[in-house]
């Protein structure tokens, strides 16, 4: 039993190298391949650059966020030091910085000072009144409030209401100060995780990441790892001019049927009963299918889609169609969609060369020889307008 034992656990010691050895040998093959290697690694290190720019982008803009809320905090500790009499129309002002953090319709209100007295007029909700008189009544240079506010009730109907205000916290984006002080407190927690160990080691060091995703997503967390019916993650535009008439462009566009003859990343469409079924090339070259129905299809003017429920990929679309005065076609794409995983799912597509983004404009820039010249390069062959024009059906590819 024993001898069982001791064999069980080597192999077991013996799993974690042999699997690091494999995914080493992996990614020695994927970016010292002959023939794609060379790109691979200029592609990385396109994107460590620009990771690095953007790095240091969201330091800068939080530490000037930073700065300046120190310096407002400095400025009202030395004003509240300050005596003396105040002129009625810096008191008015002062008053009205006060009220947007008092009161949800704070444009609503009328304000008015004379030798230190302040009036406040216009509706207000009863629950807010208190927290209103207070913060006015902190201002410098104010002696006394005369309250002239017409109360309402949550359900009335205030006129112009802004909505309940949120905390900081509680808003889907954050601000700079907010995203780069979360990030140094995630790095503390997650660094006293590792150092403590045990169960709350592991607490602290799960906090820390998902307080380290969510200031560097600028995300709720549900969205940014991809659960939940949030809204899109990722949104992308593009606009693109092509020497063509509208209809020309318009009627290759529309026929989904001939996409993959110009598109490299789409492998197949079938168009039955309104819908489209479509097999597109995803990470690592692994197939993916969706089905989409058209929203909208407005000729030569709008074409847009949505994937139907059921499928991992989710997103929406619509590409608008605008005839220049010479001649040429305009096209406004717009994409909104959830990766799998959320961010995390994007991230590891950008990984492995499959960025939407980089997909669009590729199969764009193929549209658009496709129309101007006449032929284009799509799945390693050139594709003639002769070619994309046929009636057969295009064999579906691996991916």
């Amino acid at each position: 039993m024993r001898a069982r034992l001791r064999i069980y656990g080597r192999k077991r010691s013996m799993a974690l190298p042999l699997g690091g050895a494999a995914l080493v040998g992996a990614a020695a093959m994927y970016f010292i391949d002959p023939n794609q290697g060379a790109r691979r690694r200029a592609s990385v290190r396109d994107k460590l650059a620009h990771a690095r720019h953007v790095g240091l982008d969201f330091v800068r803009k939080g530490g000037r966020d930073l700065t300046h809320r120190g310096r407002g905090i400095l400025a009202a500790i030395r004003s509240r030091r300050k005596t003396g009499s105040v002129p009625d129309e810096v008191l008015v002002s002062r008053v009205r910085a006060e009220l947007g953090r008092a009161t949800t319709h704070p444009h609503r209100i009328c304000v008015s000072a004379y030798d230190g007295c302040v009036t406040l007029t216009g509706p207000i909700l009863s629950q807010e009144k208190g927290a209103l008189l207070a913060a006015v009544k902190h201002v410098r240079g104010v002696a006394r409030v005369d309250d002239s506010l017409d109360l309402y009730k949550a359900e009335d109907n205030v006129p112009s209401p802004q909505g309940q205000r949120r905390s900081e916290l509680l808003q889907t984006r954050w601000t700079p100060a907010l995203r780069l002080s979360s990030l140094g407190a995630a790095t503390a927690l997650a660094a006293y995780g590792l150092r403590r160990r045990g169960g709350l080691g592991l607490i602290a060091t799960g906090c820390g990441a998902a307080l380290a995703l969510r200031a560097v997503a600028n995300l709720p967390i549900l969205n940014a790892i991809g659960i939940g019916a949030g809204p899109y993650v990722i949104e992308v535009h593009k606009t693109i001019s092509v020497k063509a008439p509208i209809e020309q462009t318009f009627a290759l566009l529309s026929n989904l049927e001939r996409l993959p003859r110009f598109m490299d990343h789409v492998s197949a469409v079938r168009v039955a009963d309104g819908r489209s079924r479509w097999k597109v090339r995803g990470p690592a070259a692994v197939p993916v299918s969706f089905e989409a129905t058209l929203t909208q299809f407005v000729p030569n003017r709008m074409l847009a889609w949505r994937t139907n429920r059921g499928f991992a990929v989710r997103h929406e679309g619509a590409i608008h169609f605008e005839q220049q005065p010479d001649g040429k076609t305009r096209l406004d794409v717009r994409l909104s969609y959830s990766p799998m995983a959320g961010l995390l799912g994007h991230a590891l597509a950008k990984m492995f060369g499959v960025d939407p983004k980089r997909a669009l404009d590729e199969d764009l820039v193929r549209l658009k020889s496709q129309l101007e010249a006449g032929e284009t390069m799509a799945h390693n062959q050139r594709m003639r307008r002769d070619d994309v024009s046929r009636d057969d059906v295009l064999p579906e590819g691996p991916g």
